[in-house]
């Protein structure tokens, strides 16, 4: 069931200004329904990060870094009040410890009136490292658009670092950073924001000794995938970390 969420507009600003646009900002997995326009909506969808790869013991049996989600940028415009609903994807879970690899992000999206226009794939997992080869990081998370929604910016998510050396898993990727620039005059006021979102950071490779090893961190939101875990010679092996939340950011220019 969706939530609703109440999102307060300025629908006829007062003449004079200039005025900063407000801005919703979503990271907490779910279904989030909204009455919203009439105006330009713009939206920043980031999908869930990957899980990191586990490993097997080993030195170089290291678990692969979760990619993020991908990240789409755009916007769509409103007639009229509008239900818009926005489902803000999971992270993936890191892979258990004994060669287990990391799960998938799940898909944030955005619907207009009932129809996706706008989708941000989650990362992958990252594979678990075996047999003296570290496990490969995660594909970034992958985008689609359909219209309305015009897509001005979008991009895969990055990789996670593959487990590289002896004993360091690798990295998660870092969830991309988007730049919002709008500046409108509407209604006889400057309507206005330029603001950098910022993606969530990857989580770190877990690390070895020639005894122990340690998990790999967790991703951060929004995206961020998890790191893959730290190997070691002796007969024990770590989890990789979990993959960060997806996020959402919905700007109104009224109109």
């Amino acid at each position: 069931m969706a939530t609703a969420v109440d999102y307060k507009i300025v629908r006829d600003p007062p003449r004079g200004g200039p005025l900063t646009l407000q801005y919703l900002i979503i990271t907490t997995p779910g279904t989030y329904s909204l009455k919203v326009g009439p105006g330009r909506l713009y939206a920043i969808l980031w999908g869930g990060g990957g899980g990191g790869g586990g490993s097997t013991s080993g030195a170089v049996n290291t678990g692969g870094g979760g990619g993020s989600g991908a990240v789409v940028f755009g916007y769509v415009d409103l007639t009229a009040e509008t239900t818009v609903t926005v489902t803000v994807g999971a992270g993936g879970a890191g892979g258990g410890a004994g060669g287990g690899a990391g799960s998938a992000g799940s898909a944030t999206t955005l619907s207009v009136a009932g129809t996706t226009v706008a989708t941000a794939g989650g990362g992958g997992g990252g594979s678990a490292g075996r047999n003296g080869v570290p496990g490969a990081g995660g594909a970034g998370g992958t985008y689609s658009t359909a219209s309305p929604f015009v897509l001005v910016y979008g991009a895969n998510g990055n990789a996670g670092a593959r487990g590289t050396g002896s004993y360091t898993g690798g990295s998660g990727g870092a969830g991309p950073n988007v730049d919002v620039a709008i500046n409108d005059f509407v209604k006889g006021v400057i309507l206005a924001l330029t603001k950098t979102f910022s993606g969530g950071a990857g989580g770190a490779g877990g690390t070895g000794t020639a005894t122990a090893c340690t998990a790999g961190s967790p991703g951060s939101a929004p995206g961020g995938g998890g790191g893959g875990a730290g190997a070691t010679p002796a007969t024990t092996s770590c989890a990789g970390g979990s993959g960060a939340a997806g996020g959402a950011v919905l700007i109104l220019e009224p109109r």
